[in-house]
């Protein structure tokens, strides 16, 4: 049985979360599912419903409390975007147990809290999909999960952090201090403003458990992962001149994730 719309919450107006929120708005017909179905915005969930107005966003869509957003019968399909563990995680949740399909970014409660909503989501028949969590624009996760199901994935490995890569580059390339490309890549949306979860490791790591699940159907535990990564916390001409020094050698940095089968260890460098 089809229906003639699917009624869409989103929870977060960020950077990921208002160009969802315009394509909803702008490319409905282009949205539409295999069986027609049209995706219709009826509510998103903000912490500052004033400046999310002066954004843009039409104000009867918007609301502050996000709980009801996710509860109310006007909601069909619920997209988190507001990333952070709580209170996505408990929202995410929320819903799923409702019957509601969930649609997420958030790689951190999904490494973090995978194994839980799995289970929810099972019980409850109501979908959980991470695709935009790892690689969106690339895509793997629904190739591995689909496209290669029948296939043994031996090993994963890959640069997963566009913005390590963005600030290793431009170092390398003499662009600037750590300082100074750290603030390019914030000012281009690559970086959040708060940037530790990205230059500390964490969400490779993040990334990895989601692609290890994928890939060898099996929940790693992220504390479990060694982290053989520099700290970008470094005093920034260190880490100029340590580009550098790996550019001349023919060694070009990246964040590399890497995960084998078989009891190999758990590794980001």
């Amino acid at each position: 049985m089809t229906r003639a719309s699917l009624r869409v919450g989103v929870l977060g107006a960020g950077t990921v979360g208002r160009e969802v929120i315009r394509a909803l708005l702008e490319r409905p017909g282009l949205l539409s599912t295999a069986d027609g179905c049209t995706l219709t915005l009826v509510g998103v969930a903000v912490r500052n419903v004033g400046a999310s107005r002066h954004a843009g966003i039409p104000a009867d869509l918007l609301t502050d409390a996000p709980a009801h957003l996710v509860a109310s019968p006007e909601t069909d399909v619920v997209i988190e975007l507001m990333g952070g563990a709580e209170p996505a995680q408990t929202l995410i949740a929320a819903a799923l147990m409702a019957g509601k399909p969930v649609v997420t970014a958030n790689k951190q409660v999904i490494a973090h809290r995978g194994p839980e909503l799995e289970r929810i989501s099972r019980r409850t028949g109501a979908a959980l999909r991470f695709e935009a969590a790892v690689g969106g624009g690339i895509p793997i996760l629904g190739p591995l999960a689909a496209d290669l199901a029948a296939n043994e994935v031996r090993r994963v490995r890959g640069i997963v952090n566009g913005t390590t890569n963005f600030i290793l580059s431009e170092m390398a390339e003499g662009r600037g201090s750590y300082d100074d490309v750290l603030a390019s890549a914030q000012e281009r949306g690559y970086a959040e403003a708060d940037p530790a979860g990205d230059v500390e490791g964490r969400d490779a790591i993040n990334k990895l458990v989601i692609l290890a699940r994928l890939a060898f159907g099996a929940w790693l535990d992220p504390t479990g992962i060694v982290d053989r990564s520099r700290r970008w916390t470094r005093p920034a001409r260190h880490h100029r001149r340590d580009c550098r020094g790996d550019r001349r050698c023919g060694r070009p940095q990246s964040v590399l994730a890497a995960r084998g089968l078989r009891g190999e260890r758990h590794r980001r460098r």
